[in-house]
């Protein structure tokens, strides 16, 4: 099955973002790990979350806050520009989104990343990832240009910049420990720079504390 993503930087709401909301015990706090330009936090402000929002390219936060100057929910965001890869979440979150943002780093980074994550999840508390596929022509292409750096990672010549592509035993292992709700995995038409449109195999996880 195919699915339309029309947006990458954070500009669309999510589709599946009201069933994940509704998995919710509490819907109090959430963090929104590269947020983009914070459709999505906006939406959870709206919804009666207090959002964090972390992104760590200047431009987009730049775009966010401005966009955020006309949203009556304003107060209830609040903007952080950081490293993502040396985040460490200050509070407990009843939700946390971190969509197609971990593959942008190898796994030992990935795995320090998602445990930080599990330690601020409130009890009864929602992750939802979304993640590339190692079913993603990409990386099969890139690997057999010899551009295989690690098991399931590539280093991209042409954006200066390693990926991870997940297999479904790593986001369970990565889990471990917490109660996985939905795993499914799936092709999408994408629409993003620098390709314009083409196509990604993807992992969405969804899973409780």
């Amino acid at each position: 099955m195919k699915n339309k993503i029309s947006d990458w930087w954070g500009s669309k709401v999510d589709r599946q973002l009201d069933e994940i909301i509704s998995y919710c015990s509490n819907k109090r706090s959430a963090l929104d790990l590269g947020c983009g330009i914070g459709a999505n936090s906006r939406y959870l402000a709206r919804q009666g979350f207090n959002v964090t929002s972390v992104d760590f390219n200047n431009d987009l936060i730049d775009k966010f806050k401005d966009i955020l100057r006309s949203d009556n929910f304003s107060q209830n965001i609040k903007i952080l520009t950081e490293n993502i890869e040396k985040f460490y979440p200050a509070g407990k979150y009843d939700l946390i989104l971190a969509l197609s943002v971990l593959h942008f780093f190898r796994m030992e980074s990935i795995s320090s990343i998602i445990s930080r994550l599990k330690e601020s999840i409130e009890k009864g508390g929602i992750i939802f990832i979304r993640v590339f596929s190692n079913k993603d022509k990409d990386f099969n292409r890139l690997k057999e240009a010899g551009l295989q750096i690690g098991i399931n990672e590539i280093h991209s010549p042409k954006l200066d910049k390693d990926f991870h592509y997940f297999e479904e035993d790593e986001l369970r292992s990565l889990l471990a420990g917490l109660d996985i709700i939905e795993l499914r995995e799936y092709e999408t038409h994408g629409i993003h720079p620098p390709e314009g449109e083409h196509e990604h195999w993807m992992f969405d996880i969804v899973a409780r504390k």
